[in-house]
C-alpha cells in the first residue's frame, strides 16, 4: 500500500478537524478502488481500539487491586464479587477512562495532550527501568555463577 506524500485525498483529510479519512490506509484502498475495503477496515481500527481499551481497563483494575491486597491502597479496593471482578477498583479505572471526553472541548485539549504526554513518558520510562534492571540482574547471575540451567523454569 502506497500513497503518495502530496495526495490531494490526504492533504484534504489532514486539515479537518478528525476524520477517519485521515488514516493513509483508508486513502491507499480507496485510490486501489477496493469497494467496502475502507469500511471494514475503519471497522477493524475501531474493533482493535476496543480491544486495546478493554485490556488497559483490566490491567488498570488488577493493579489497583494489587496494591490493595499489599497494603499500598485503601481496603476497599480489594473488595471482589462472587465472579472475582474487583468492581470499586474497576469503577475507579473507568471514571479515569472519562477523561478521554476532555478532548471533546477545545479548552480542555491541551489539558488532555498533557495527560497523553505524561502517560506515553511515563510507560517510556517504565520500559527503560525494566531492561535495566533486567540486565543488571544478568550480571549479577553470572557474577554469581548461576547457569540459565539453574533457572527455576515456569512453563
Amino acid at each position: 500500500m502506497l500513497i503518495k506524500y502530496n495526495d490531494p485525498e490526504l492533504l484534504k483529510a489532514n486539515s479537518r478537524k478528525a476524520s477517519a479519512a485521515a488514516s493513509p490506509f483508508v486513502l491507499a484502498v480507496k485510490n486501489a478502488h477496493i469497494q467496502h475495503l475502507p469500511g471494514i477496515l475503519n471497522a477493524c481500527i475501531l474493533l482493535f481500539t476496543f480491544s486495546a481499551s478493554n485490556s488497559d481497563l483490566y490491567i488498570a483494575s488488577r493493579t489497583l487491586f494489587g496494591l490493595a491486597e499489599r497494603g499500598h491502597a485503601p481496603k476497599i479496593f480489594k473488595w471482589t464479587n462472587k465472579s472475582g471482578v474487583p468492581v470499586p477498583a474497576l469503577l475507579v479505572s473507568a471514571l479515569f477512562c472519562c477523561s478521554a471526553f476532555m478532548n471533546a472541548a477545545n479548552d480542555s485539549a491541551t489539558v488532555f495532550s498533557y495527560f497523553v504526554n505524561l502517560t506515553t513518558i511515563f510507560g517510556l520510562m517504565a520500559w527503560i527501568s525494566l531492561l535495566v534492571t533486567h540486565i543488571f540482574f544478568v550480571k549479577a547471575r553470572r557474577a554469581q555463577g548461576i547457569t540459565d540451567e539453574q533457572m527455576v523454569s515456569r512453563v
